[in-house]
């Protein structure tokens, strides 16, 4: 997997991250991609899904626990 810079937002009032990836990475390295943000960012991996044209990394860092999604369908994060 190339170097990837890794940029984080806060979206709206609802309290939603978002998060953006350059270069975009495609579908098949998530696995790979969560493993790389587990080490980077030093989360704990509580699970990982795949499903047919979704992802989720379930995380967990400090005292929450968050969500990785990507929808293939719509190629977001």
């Amino acid at each position: 997997m190339q170097q990837l810079v890794w940029r984080f937002s806060l979206v709206g009032e609802q309290n939603v991250i978002q998060l953006e990836l350059i270069p975009k990475p495609n579908w098949e390295s998530f696995t790979e991609l969560a493993e790389e943000f587990c080490l980077k960012f030093n989360v704990q991996k509580v699970s990982l899904s795949l499903g047919a044209d979704r992802a989720q990394l379930h995380f967990r860092i400090g005292l929450g626990d968050f969500l990785l999604h990507y929808e293939s369908l719509c190629d977001s994060f």
